[in-house]
């Protein structure tokens, strides 16, 4: 997948860290989602 040639080209090769990488990415990107459509839901 995209994330984990991501991570890898930042040198985070090692297992834990990629799950933990991957975690955090996901987190965030629900976190942003989530946000946009409160937004929308104001208007």
């Amino acid at each position: 997948s995209t994330i984990k040639n991501i991570v890898s080209s930042l040198g985070l090769d090692e297992a834990w860290w990629t799950n933990i990488t991957v975690a955090a990415m996901i987190c965030l990107f629900l976190l942003i989602q989530s946000l946009v459509l409160l937004r929308k839901n104001k208007r």
